[in-house]
């Protein structure tokens, strides 16, 4: 009885570790979207813009820098991006909960060693993820070096919202009348689609742990 129970145990483990296939980086490429960046209509402007699943903040992040724009015209830039985006989904993931026409957003900071942008950082640096973003500004070049704008002001003065440079990862309160680079995160998180082989094999594995229970209560 022991080697079948172990032997269904294996045959479960392998299903769920390729259900979670999807983590073997922090960063994955889940599909792309076509951005109607002028408003003149659907399939106009920038198409194939790569939506990233970061499976550690359970986000997607959409690899487009928007230009330096003041922070409330980024916090604007990004709600509204429900109805300029085309998106195309990889058929092997599903989006668990909402839909991509609402839920976008600038990343969040909340403290420090908390901050949205600085988990991105940290993701970007682990060779795992090399090459994953296209059109992020990482340079440390002004004017505007790699300053992006947070979606959070100081608790203390809304006149001043908090910024990220991609370039070194140095975070900073800044007057929300000037102007930084805006990227969207996309809040909900992304699944693999479960393939037909690996239901069979679950279905498998659940029918093997049934028939060791019978066998154990007869005796």
């Amino acid at each position: 009885m022991k080697r079948q129970l172990l032997a269904v145990l294996l045959v479960l483990g392998g299903v769920l570790l390729g259900a979670v296939g999807m983590a073997r980086a922090d960063l994955m490429r889940i599909g792309t979207a076509t951005y109607d960046a002028d408003g003149s209509g659907p399939g106009v402007g920038i198409g194939g813009v790569n939506l990233i699943y970061d499976s550690d903040l359970k986000l997607t992040w959409l690899d487009y820098t928007n230009a330096p724009k003041r922070w409330s015209d980024q916090v604007n830039w990004a709600q509204g991006l429900g109805s300029v985006l085309t998106v195309t989904l990889d058929t092997r993931y599903q989006l668990m909960a909402g839909d991509w026409g609402s839920g976008w957003r600038l990343p969040v900071w909340v403290s420090p060693s908390n901050s949205e942008l600085g988990t991105l950082k940290q993701e970007l640096a682990d060779p795992l993820n090399a090459g994953v973003f296209q059109r992020l500004i990482t340079s440390s070049v002004g004017p505007y070096y790699g300053w992006y704008w947070s979606g959070t002001t100081d608790v203390n003065n809304s006149m001043m919202a908090w910024a990220f440079d991609l370039s070194d990862g140095e975070q900073f309160l800044k007057y929300t009348g000037c102007r930084s680079y805006g990227v969207a995160v996309h809040e909900g998180v992304v699944a693999p689609v479960p393939e037909p082989a690996t239901l069979l094999l679950f279905g498998a594995g659940l029918a093997g742990l049934a028939t060791v229970r019978r066998k154990r209560d007869r005796r």
